[in-house]
């Protein structure tokens, strides 16, 4: 095929050459004789017009005397000259007078001929006509019709001695660029056998011949060649790039796998080895707080001690991010798997030394045995996602904490997945509901407000506790989702309320870190008072402390303190149990501190607590806030929080948190109660 080809070329080549010179002779020999053939019908037209006007004066005296004879004799001398087959004379009334010579050439079509110079030589006659004048006045008019057949024959054997020179011109054309076809076809060539057998073999080294001409073909070899360099150097550096992480120079995550998969392969892997993955503990705060480039040179540091620390035969990889991945060989029981890893760990005792900064690097693990595995099926998927849950362990107890793959923390990220899978369901399809528990106002005796509780319930499960639900929503990314439906099914139900002319009450809503650092959040609390209705001051929004940790501590200020000019209240909920610290909250727009149930708990029972809950109650006076405290489950710990002086109380002592009817029911029951113990 590949020569038929190459054939194809040379062939069309030569066709196309051949028609050139084929069409560029015959053009021009036939516009040559076009030319010819009308100069020559232009003389022998200007000739028979000299010989029709000498034969008209000869005839006139005999028209005018209207005397046929003589006009006859007049035109007998048609016969005595060359090409002329008849002479015709008509009177001025479309009468023929007389006529001489071959009289079949009167008809209508040659008479009344087109000049066109091919129509005239399709016929082979040449009509010419002149008038008869006599005496100033036009007589008749006389048609001579000459013979131009041999002028025919003659422009018809010029044209077939064009077609034949043509043609010969044409294969000497053809002769002639052999060698010009050898000059551009072979190189074509073996250019297509090239580029065909680099594809069936994917060998990018092939070349061809070094081609020094200056002209097309040369360019076209050199830059071939210079091609196949560039995708070999191409090749060369995706290859590295493919299997190699480029700042520390460990083999990547994907260079890792093929080596398990290799070492699993092996019949005496079922004997020995395990898989591990260490993670760089706070090594994102390490980073924000140097910057980038300090992290990198703290990643590189870190791969090469670990490198330094670990067995020969141990494949060490950049598994991704901060997280080194580690193919322990030879290893049978989990003694030895801490022993290599303890090594490893040893090398972080002492700081490492980053420029001019002395870092303290712990490394936490995760790791997986590989005896008797080789037969599972999608052993190395298995393996990397059980280390994988493993390191998470880890990292969820202690810095430095080495842990192993246990089932159970298999069924609990299967046990997330099945209910994250509903939750995500639950949350497109708003498929939650609001329970609301009364906050008492103890210097007033009132219901002032209410705190809005979201609830769930599984659709096979049933009710699902939001100590559950809601770490998970925070785990998948969906508080911001489920934070957001609250708000808005919080504001309708306080303005509902409102509008039915019920006592104000103020409506709490808890915020999530994820939620109010979102794009737009303060539009979201705007477009929900404006859509519900509900007033602003009607509207409290309760923050955790930890959401003022961190980087993006100025703009969670920015945020709180627009949405308090905008008249929404704000309060910090949980306080104590977090990162409390009176130099923030000194600055922060909170109009209420909650205090954590853990420090009403038993406070009537216990002098320290008592002590305490009296000590933080006066602190956030001084303040200028107001103090709500949650958790009193008891008549005795509400009366020593109106003792110590807290505004307000939430807890089971007055209501558990209840469906939107029944909770407005147990506010107005609650205020009847105090209204009449106070009366």
């Amino acid at each position: 095929m590949m020569t038929r080809s190459h054939r194809g070329i040379g062939r069309r080549m030569s066709r196309l050459l051949a028609l050139a010179t084929f069409f560029a002779v015959l053009l021009a020999a036939l516009a040559h004789t076009v030319l010819q053939t009308r100069r020559e019908l232009q003389n022998q037209m200007l000739s028979m017009q000299a010989t029709a006007l000498a034969l008209a004066a000869a005839t006139g005296d005999a028209v005018v005397e209207v005397d046929r004879p003589k006009a006859l004799s007049a035109l007998t001398a048609v016969s005595r000259i060359p090409n002329i087959l008849m002479a015709n004379i008509v009177l001025t009334d479309n009468s023929t007078f007389a006529t001489m010579g071959q009289t079949a050439y009167l008809d209508d079509d040659v008479v009344t001929q087109s000049d066109s110079s091919i129509m005239l030589l399709y016929r082979g006659l040449l009509p010419v006509s002149v008038d008869i004048i006599k005496g100033g006045e036009v007589r008749g008019r006389l048609l001579v019709v000459g013979d131009i057949r041999g002028l025919r024959s003659q422009v018809f054997s010029s044209v077939l001695t064009t077609f034949s020179f043509a043609l010969l011109a044409a294969l000497v054309g053809v002769v002639a660029s052999r060698p010009l076809q050898r000059r551009i076809v072979v190189p074509l060539t073996d250019l297509t056998r090239t580029m065909q057998d680099i594809r069936a073999s994917r060998n990018y080294a092939a070349a061809l011949p070094d081609d020094d001409r200056a002209d097309e073909v040369g360019v076209m070899v050199k830059s071939f060649n210079g091609l196949m360099r560039d995708i070999r150097s191409r090749d060369d550096a995706l290859q590295k790039l493919a299997y190699h992480d480029p700042l520390t120079g460990l083999g990547n995550r994907v260079s890792f796998q093929r080596a398990l998969d290799d070492w699993m392969e092996r019949p005496a892997v079922g004997a020995s080895g395990a898989v591990a993955l260490v993670n760089i503990h706070g090594f994102r705060a390490m980073n924000d707080a140097f910057s980038h480039s300090i992290g990198d040179a703290l990643l590189m540091t870190v791969a090469a001690t670990i490198k330094a620390a670990v067995a020969e035969d141990v494949t060490l990889a950049r598994y991704g991010g901060d997280e080194f991945a580690l193919l322990l060989r030879g290893v049978e029981t989990i003694e030895d798997v801490e022993k290599a890893l303890a090594r490893v760990q040893a090398g972080f005792v002492k700081p490492l030394q980053i420029g001019d900064l002395e870092l303290h690097v712990t490394l936490t693990a995760g790791a997986v045995l590989l005896a008797g595995r080789a037969g599972e099926t999608d052993v190395v998927d298995s393996v990397l996602r059980q280390v994988d849950l493993a390191l998470a362990d880890a990292k969820s107890q202690v810095a430095g904490k080495v842990a192993f793959f246990r089932p159970e923390l298999a069924d609990v990220v299967q046990e997330d997945a099945t209910v994250g899978q509903a939750l995500r369901q639950a949350a497109k399809d708003g498929d939650f509901e609001l329970h609301y528990q009364a906050q008492f106002d103890l210097r007033a005796n009132r219901v002032s407000g209410f705190e809005a509780l979201v609830r769930w319930t599984h659709p096979v499960r049933g009710p699902m506790s939001p100590g559950v639900f809601i770490p998970l929503a925070e785990r998948i990314g969906l508080i911001s989702v489920i934070g957001d439906w609250v708000l808005l099914a919080g504001c309708k139900q306080a303005a509902a309320w409102y509008q039915q002319g019920l006592p104000e009450r103020i409506m709490s809503i808890n915020v999530s870190p994820a939620q109010i650092l979102a794009a737009g959040f303060v539009e979201k609390v705007r477009a929900a008072l404006q859509t519900t209705g509900l007033p602003p001051h009607l509207l409290c929004l309760e923050l955790t402390e930890s959401m003022f940790v961190g980087s993006r501590y100025a703009e969670t200020v920015f945020v709180l303190e627009t949405l308090a000019r905008d008249g929404v209240k704000l309060a910090l909920d949980d306080f104590g149990t977090g990162y409390s610290s009176l130099g923030y909250l000194q600055k922060l727009p909170f109009h209420s501190i909650k205090i954590d149930r853990a420090f009403v708990s038993g406070a009537d029972k216990s002098t320290r607590k008592r002590g305490m809950l009296k000590s933080i109650i006066d602190m956030v006076h001084v303040l200028g806030m107001t103090v709500v405290a949650e958790g009193a489950e008891t008549n005795e710990e509400v009366n020593l929080l109106q003792q110590l002086g807290a505004e307000k109380v939430q807890g089971y002592a007055l209501a558990r948190p209840l469906p939107a009817d029944i909770a407005m029911a147990r506010a107005s029951e609650i205020d009847r109660t105090y209204l009449a113990l106070s009366a």
